[in-house]
């Protein structure tokens, strides 16, 4: 009986996918070929090298880490969460701003990864909700604001509900 190669093709668009993809069609023609009794067929090689040379190119047009104005931060920690989302610490605030501003760093994450700001809620007791303008959300920010200017000058609020 012959041997069951693995398919090939170019793999996934994503440069991290499609490393994990070769590694595993890799790992599988190991498996099959543990023996030189059998060869690997050449259009299983021609088609593997085609996908490889792919690869290639898509991390030749990555840029730089240099190139993305991210060479001065310094990660002290990554976790990924239950979400999928990833974590990341920095050694001081100004280098988490840095990371936020410039994001051309994300890309290497993957082609959907934003930068997500995580919001907390407050709730006021003692405020009338019919005092709360619901149709206006930027006139009623502004004025939570105005009102609220001595004692919290930096304060942000992104939504009244």
């Amino acid at each position: 009986m012959a041997p069951k190669w693995p398919q090939v093709n170019n793999g996934p668009e994503h440069i991290n996918e499609h490393a994990t993809y070769l590694k595993e069609v890799c790992n599988q023609l190991q498996a099959v070929d543990r023996g030189r009794h059998n060869q690997v067929p050449w259009n299983i090689v021609r088609t593997y090298l085609d996908s490889t040379l792919v690869l290639i190119g898509k991390v030749l047009r990555q840029p730089a880490l240099r190139e993305m104005g991210t060479k001065t931060v310094k990660v002290v920690a990554a976790y990924q969460l239950k979400s999928g989302d990833i974590q990341i610490f920095t050694s001081t605030t100004a280098e988490a701003i840095k990371l936020k501003e410039n994001v051309g760093w994300l890309g290497s994450l993957g082609e959907h990864a934003e930068v997500v700001v995580p919001t907390y809620g407050v709730i006021v007791h003692g405020v009338p909700t019919n005092s709360i303008n619901m149709k206006d959300q930027k006139a009623t920010i502004e004025q939570i604001l105005a009102d609220n200017h001595t004692v919290i000058p930096q304060a942000k609020i992104s939504h009244v509900g």
